[in-house]
């Protein structure tokens, strides 16, 4: 079985997400993406997400750093309703959903729900403050 590498990329100076057609790296370095218009964008103004090769309960494909929604047993060993951010776990060699205090591996039989995408719901992005360190994103939502 293969599996699919895709991209979004979230193109930073126009808060849009873009499909991506091509990634030009040079010799390990990430040069320019082209999106579907093949317009090309630069590193400094592109945060990919990728593809992580899991559709949710409804066919919508679920790339890094969607919020979804999910079943799973809680540290009580009840089930709960979770939503939580996916992101890539370099430890874990996985896309897991979670937060650093907790998290999951992502399975394909979940049951999941994609809530939304933070890029591309502008009534929610103006309402969440998005921080990057170098290891790991954090959700801040401002009241």
């Amino acid at each position: 079985m293969t599996r699919p590498i895709k991209f979004r990329a979230r193109i930073i100076s126009e808060k849009r997400m873009v499909e991506v057609r091509q990634v030009q790296f040079t010799d390990g370095v990430f040069i320019y993406i082209l999106d579907k218009e093949n317009d090309m964008h630069l590193p400094k103004d592109v945060e990919l997400l990728q593809y992580t090769w899991v559709n949710d309960r409804n066919g919508v494909e679920i790339y890094e750093w969607y919020l979804v929604k999910y079943i799973a047993w809680n540290w009580n060993q009840e089930l709960q309703t979770f939503t939580n951010p996916v992101f890539y776990d370099v430890d874990f060699a996985s896309f897991c959903l979670g937060n650093e205090h907790s998290f999951r591996a992502l399975a394909i039989d979940d049951g999941k729900e994609v809530v939304w995408n933070v890029y591309e719901n502008p009534l929610l992005v103006n309402q969440l403050s998005w921080e990057q360190s170098s290891t790991e994103h954090e959700y801040n939502f401002i009241n």
